[in-house]
């Protein structure tokens, strides 16, 4: 650096200034360079730019002051004597401040403290709320992936396989002798973006697709119908090199060989891989103890399975419900039509069918089957979806059932941003996925109420479903969200369009409480709709229910909600489970309103107990809670007297649940923590351990449980999204974090500009909150 700072200093300043404009020319590239390569923010190059506009006056500054050094060090032998015979000069301040190594550590510092913040940056924004495939996929696996192209079949009777191979290989294939097959659903989206939809490519592309979808190995092969039976024959490659590593072929002569077919083949590409060194052993193979032993049920489930993924829930709840009904054994074939169910109908039949059989499904399937029969429970598969979403990071499927997990499950701690996440990574793997499309959807309106944003969304989706009545749907839905006046007023005339399974799937969308002018005339139109279900009772309490708590807890109209809890269409248990959410958010009640004693002659009683000693805890009647406790007690018992361990254990948590309120003491929130933990263990008791941080002034303990309050929570949490913002801007607001406390505070706002004139003073409290913080547009 020495040799450096003495041939600087013999510049001149115009000298300097074509040097500085240069170099700053070739950082600005290398910035630009890294910044693509390494994923930084956007605005990395624009600050390099203006630490580099910063630095030039500095750098001039430095060469002015440097200069006269300069040409006081090429005399200085001259004047040795005269200096020696004076007073030793004294130097001015800006002679030690404006030198080369000054200049040069200080641009170093910059520049490093720059590339750290962009770095620091990335690891908290996790790169952002959008993923394109390879981004969703990690750079490495410790198992070697096999993508199965899709095979080029001949004959007709054969086209279900073309795809189908893709599926029932992979099955076979996965985990066999420490291989790894890539999720078919990755693997069809990557042929789709790459080669489009003629069925057929050359070598090279057909390699890029595999290497695309993050696998090693690539099986491209055909299926030949050969008199009655047909010919099954595959190639091996190596990914990377384009290497042939083997050849498998088998032939069967009838239709019903297609599972030994199908093993045979399996088996091959297995050995050909380990004869590469990169795997022991030659596993049995069993499609059919996997499926199931009809061609039938097989062909039905890969015509059902392909609707599904297109999101023809009709199409594919018809060809699914043949398969198992050939073959009610068939697990693989309940999962998916549980999958299909959920959207619009009641999935438990299906569910229970695939878990009596659960042993005959791979551990992929059987993982997503217990996330999907736990959606409703009180536990979830959270912790084992994330690990397995760690471990094959390329599964647009595993993504997928971890946002249905967040989305669903009272259990999950899951914020709107972290669901949004999980089918944002699920799209950009499979973007021909379409049931991910339909949560995120909901989601996009609600994480950036962006009309442009949700629109953009709306139209990928339609772009991939072959319904031609989604379009005309979502038009509705997307004049009652966005609408001006007539157009909202036209969609509320259509509702009666609308099928049943419809609202059922569109009520997500409009349960953001700032949507509320066209949620109230929707809901409305679904209540009026149940007739049309198979269970009228049950979906017009239900429906009642969700009105009244979005109404009161996300609107603040206490006084319309309550209308709907005295509905004659409305049951007790729903009619206890709205006043009690009412009352855990303060909302004021007239005391008649909770002089209810819940029904319990019919329904669940595991269900309603629960609920009952909520309602006796607000009630303040002690007796009553413990009634209700004794009762659990007796189901759990007599649950465990006759075997079923599984249903004793959960009305234990429910017993564990209700002891716990018996703990706390309204006075004192610490108890609150000490009975419930330091996240509750459900949502109406999260909601109280988060108040109670709030009130021992302990915000940062609080915002993770308010963030898990988002629009069409389960479990008795419906329209508390709207008061959880308040909460999380008190919480944000004591942290500092003004911002964040603003645009919390502006929902609640918002959402709450209506509310009754009793309640008015909470939002005015807001609008306060935001005039001490800053402007709301900030």
């Amino acid at each position: 650096m020495k040799k450096l700072i003495h041939e600087i200093h013999r510049r001149s300043l115009w000298q300097v200034l074509g040097i500085y404009l240069v170099t700053g020319w070739i950082v600005l590239g290398v910035v630009g360079t890294l910044a693509d390569s390494l994923n930084l923010p956007d605005w990395t190059p624009r600050f390099a730019f203006f630490l580099l506009i910063i630095g030039l006056p500095i750098v001039l500054a430095t060469a002015f002051v440097q200069e006269g050094v300069g040409r006081r060090e090429a005399t200085e032998e001259q004047s040795a004597k005269d200096a020696s015979e004076s007073e030793p000069e004294v130097r001015g301040a800006h002679h030690r401040l404006f030198t080369w190594r000054n200049a040069i550590l200080g641009g170093v510092l910059a520049f490093s403290l720059l590339f750290g913040f962009a770095g620091l940056y990335v690891v908290i924004q996790d790169q952002g709320r959008s993923f394109a495939p390879q981004e969703a996929i990690a750079e490495t696996n410790p198992l070697p992936a096999v993508a199965v192209m899709p095979f080029e079949v001949q004959g007709e009777d054969l086209a279900v396989f073309r795809e189908g191979m893709v599926s029932l290989l992979s099955t076979n294939l996965d985990g066999a002798a420490g291989l790894r097959a890539t999720p078919s659903r990755t693997v069809l989206s990557r042929w789709k973006e790459i080669v489009g939809a003629v069925e057929t490519a050359d070598l090279e592309t057909v390699l890029e697709v595999a290497r695309r979808a993050g696998a090693s190995y690539a099986v491209v092969g055909s299926a030949v119908a050969i008199g009655f039976g047909m010919r099954l024959s595959a190639d091996l490659y190596d990914v990377d090199s384009g290497e042939v590593l083997g050849h498998a072929q088998v032939q069967g002569t009838s239709e019903e060989d297609v599972f030994a077919l199908v093993d045979d083949l399996s088996l091959q590409i297995v050995r050909h891989i380990a004869a590469g060194g990169q795997m022991e052993g030659s596993p049995a193979m069993s499609l059919a103890a996997a499926t199931t032993t009809s061609v039938d049920a097989l062909k039905a489930f890969l015509e059902g399975e392909a609707s599904y993924y297109r999101s023809d829930y009709d199409a594919a709840i018809e060809a699914l419900s043949r398969a198992v009904e050939i073959d009610s054994t068939f697990a693989m074939a309940n999962v998916r039509l549980a999958n299909t169910l959920w959207w619009g109908r009641d999935p438990s039949s299906a569910i229970e069918r695939a878990l009596r059989h659960a042993d005959r499904l791979p551990e992929r399937e059987r993982l997503f089957l217990e996330a999907e029969a736990d959606l409703e429970s009180p536990e979830s598969r959270e912790d084992e979806l994330r690990d397995y979403v760690r471990r094959y990071p390329e599964d647009a499927e595993g993504w997928y059932y971890l946002g249905e997990t967040y989305f669903h499950s009272p259990a999950a701690l899951a914020s709107a941003e972290e669901t949004y996440d999980a089918f944002s990574r699920s799209v950009a793997l499979a973007p021909d996925f379409a049931p991910a499309y339909q949560h995120l959807i909901t989601l996009t309106a609600y994480v950036s109420h962006d009309s442009a944003h949700t629109a953009a969304r709306v139209t990928e989706f339609l772009a991939i479903v072959e319904e031609t009545n989604r379009s005309a749907e979502y038009d509705i839905i997307m004049a009652l969200k966005y609408g001006d006046a007539a157009s909202r007023s036209a969609a509320v005339s259509a509702l009666d369009t609308l099928a049943w399974r419809s609202l059922n799937i569109y009520r997500p969308d409009l349960a953001d409480p700032r949507y509320w002018q066209g949620a109230e005339p929707f809901m409305k139109a679904y209540i009026e709709a149940a007739d049309r279900s198979g269970n009228p009772d049950f979906w017009r309490s239900v429906n009642n229910y969700r009105l009244a708590m979005m109404a009161a807890a996300g609107t603040g109209r206490v006084a319309g909600a309550l209308s709907h809890v005295r509905e004659a269409d409305i049951n007790d248990y729903f009619r206890a489970v709205s006043l009690v959410g009412m009352s855990l958010l303060g909302l004021p009640l007239p005391s008649k309103e909770l002089d209810l004693d819940l029904d319990l002659d019919d329904g669940d009683l595991r269900q309603r107990q629960p609920v009952r000693a909520w309602l006796a805890w607000v009630q303040g009647d002690a007796e009553t809670r413990l009634e209700s406790l004794e009762t659990l007690r007796r189901l759990s018992a007599e649950a465990r007297d006759s075997g079923d361990s599984t249903r004793a254990e959960t009305i234990d948590r429910r017993v564990r649940s209700v002891e716990k309120l018996g703990r706390i003491d309204p006075e004192d929130p610490a108890t609150t923590l000490a009975a419930f933990g330091p996240q509750g263990d459900g949502n109406w008791s999260r909601w109280l351990v988060a108040q109670a941080y709030l009130d021992l002034d302990r915000p940062a303990e609080a915002i993770p449980l308010l963030l898990t309050y988002w629009p069409d929570e389960e479990g008795g949490a419906v329209g508390f999204s709207a008061l959880a913002n308040r909460d999380l801007g008190r919480a944000y607001e004591q942290l500092g974090e003004d911002e964040k406390a603003i645009v919390a505070y502006a929902f609640f706002i918002e959402a709450w500009k209506d509310a009754d004139p009793e309640l008015q003073p909470w939002v005015q409290a807001a609008r306060t909150a935001i005039t001490r913080l800053g402007p709301l547009d900030q």
